[in-house]
């Protein structure tokens, strides 16, 4: 009797264990797929990002710094490419809390530096949101780049991508 309950038992298990890994392999084949359309995004795509937004009754500018910090403390080679981000809203009092970031790609000829971590930091005034991403490559300062970003309105689910062209990677000491 104990024989037969522990192979029903151990059959129980399994067949719990196989349902567990298939619902975590379908979860991954989702992260899996939305991955792949954020990837495959072209960089003519992320270039051709307008550089103003018009949403709704108002206009969306961005403003971008990108540096490498070469601090005598810090490596030799300098730390990894730091981006802030600052956009603001016009013809507002207050940025919109309906738009967030989810994406920035810096793109430097060829080469795209893609990242969803992005913080959000406090803003000078009311009207901007500030977001700051950091450990990106270690492309030389004096770099021309491009500097795209995506967000996205909570409220109606659009997307929209905004673009600050022409950057230069900055040295700071």
């Amino acid at each position: 009797m104990k024989v037969i309950y522990y192979f029903s038992l151990s059959i129980i298990l399994l067949v719990f264990n196989l349902s567990f890994v298939s619902a975590n392999n379908n979860d991954e084949r989702e992260v899996n797929r939305k991955e792949i359309i954020i990837n495959d995004i072209s960089i003519d795509r992320l270039k051709r990002a307008p550089v103003q937004l018009d949403v709704k009754d108002f206009k969306i500018i961005m403003e971008a710094y990108l540096w490498r910090d070469f601090m005598p403390i810090g490596p030799p080679e300098g730390k990894p490419l730091k981006v802030s981000i600052k956009l603001i809203a016009e013809r507002r009092k207050e940025f919109p809390k309906f738009i967030e970031a989810k994406h920035l790609w810096v793109i430097k000829a060829e080469e795209i530096w893609h990242t969803t971590i992005l913080k959000i930091q406090p803003p000078e005034y009311p009207n901007q949101k500030i977001i700051f991403a950091e450990d990106g490559p270690k492309w030389d300062p004096g770099t021309e780049v491009d500097v795209t970003i995506l967000l996205k309105d909570k409220k109606s689910h659009e997307i929209y991508f905004l673009r600050s062209p022409n950057q230069i990677i900055q040295r700071t000491f």
